[in-house]
């Protein structure tokens, strides 16, 4: 019967299809946007939806070795700079002043760089002695260096103040007046110019939103990092500044990328919208064989995901359950990991930060497929036609298939 013809050439047809996306699909690497993704749910949501996960195991291992290594060298630079106080606090006590000051300075890249939010404790006595080293030789332009250095301190931890009883009421005395001046300064917005653009930016162990930053004028301890490039730290005197400029070096690209991300990172999440990380990050999927990479993250009302392809960054779609963030997520992907522009929806979708218009051709486009397609009908038809014919004559006329 024609229905049943109509019938066998849509399953055929339908089953090619299917077939067709099954083969052209790759595996898909899942990443963390927040320290709290839920990464294994995902993959599991993945194969759920007929996408092959890339295995993290030897990406994971290798960025476990790689963050091993990094904290035993943090550790190393936080024992040096221990050991620096104790050598200064020596020299202070034998009124060394010198050689006291030649230890801090000395020290201070080691302080600067193992700082981070929440752990500036080494810097901050490090700049507090430097200070208390000034104050207590009184030298020609020691006293303003001493004012300097306090009021860094102070940058660096508002609360803390010097031990009484270690450094007694003169030093006590210095300290709250290098305060009492410092609040007497207006800040000022210092331009931020930046390479790469997506730097993160931490001063006075304070993470910094935007392209500005406002400071009063002074010492200022300043960190930059990005995923892939080589930290800057550097304490900076922003009244000879009009703008902070400073641009990073990429790390030798001989080097596995999973080491190249310990090196710039504090943790494994990262901003879904880093430029810097999607360069490296991709790189690091390519090793374990994945066509592109899906970052995952909490929303406010359910999940955030965004499809990095190997052409830039896809725009990120939230939706209220997991499996339907990836699935639509997945669909900005071609067969190859590139991007396809989004599917208009009325909301849940944000704007990609590099659209790309695909250049490949779609499967339906090549002959490979047409081929199928063809074979596939032709098989339908004639099922169909068997079918009619055992109840009634063929009609006249010849059917022909040309696939093209």
């Amino acid at each position: 019967m024609p229905g049943s013809r109509f019938t066998a050439v849509v399953t055929a047809l339908g089953l090619v299809l299917a077939a067709a996306d099954a083969w052209a699909r790759g595996p898909i690497m899942v990443w963390p946007g927040a320290p709290d993704a839920p990464v294994a749910e995902a993959e599991v949501a993945l194969r759920e939806l007929g996408v092959t996960p890339a295995p993290r195991t030897a990406a994971r291992d290798a960025l476990g070795r790689a963050r091993a290594e990094q904290a035993e060298r943090d550790r190393a630079r936080q024992e040096a700079v221990e050991t620096a106080l104790a050598t200064a606090q020596e020299r202070y006590l034998a009124l060394e002043l010198d050689a006291m000051l030649g230890v801090l300075q000395g020290a201070e890249p080691e302080a600067l760089a193992s700082a981070r939010p929440g752990r500036c404790d080494g810097l901050w006595e490090l700049e507090f002695r430097w200070g208390l080293a000034h104050g207590t030789r009184r030298g020609e332009g020691d006293s303003s260096a001493a004012t300097d250095r306090y009021r860094l301190a102070v940058e660096l931890d508002p609360d803390r103040r010097p031990l009484h009883e270690l450094y007694g009421p003169d030093v006590s005395a210095a300290f709250l007046e290098a305060i009492d001046a410092r609040s007497g300064r207006v800040s000022r917005a210092l331009p931020l110019h930046l390479q790469p653009a997506d730097a993160r930016v931490e001063v006075d162990c304070h993470a910094v939103d935007g392209d500005e930053v406002s400071l009063r004028p002074g010492l200022h301890a300043v960190r930059v990092s990005a995923p892939g490039h080589r930290p800057w730290s550097q304490v900076i005197d922003t009244r000879s500044l009009d703008a902070l400029e400073v641009a990073l070096v990429a790390l030798p690209g001989d080097e596995e990328p999973a080491r190249r991300l310990a090196q710039s990172t504090d943790a494994d999440a990262v901003d879904d919208g880093s430029v810097s990380a999607h360069a490296l990050l991709l790189e690091l999927a390519r090793s374990q064989g994945a066509a592109g990479v899906l970052v995952v993250s909490p929303a406010a009302e359910g999940w955030r995901v965004r499809p990095w392809g190997r052409d830039g960054i896809g725009a990120a779609v939230t939706r209220a359950e997991l499996p339907e963030a990836l699935d639509a997520a997945l669909g900005l992907l071609d067969d190859e990991g590139r991007l396809r522009a989004p599917r208009p929806t009325p909301q849940g979708v944000e704007g990609a930060s590099d659209p790309v218009t695909p250049t490949r051709r779609p499967v339906v486009r090549t002959w490979w497929f047409w081929t199928i397609v063809g074979t596939a009908v032709a098989t339908g038809v004639a099922v169909g036609l068997g079918v009619g014919l055992s109840r009634r004559e063929a009609p006249p006329g010849r059917l022909v298939i040309v696939a093209r």
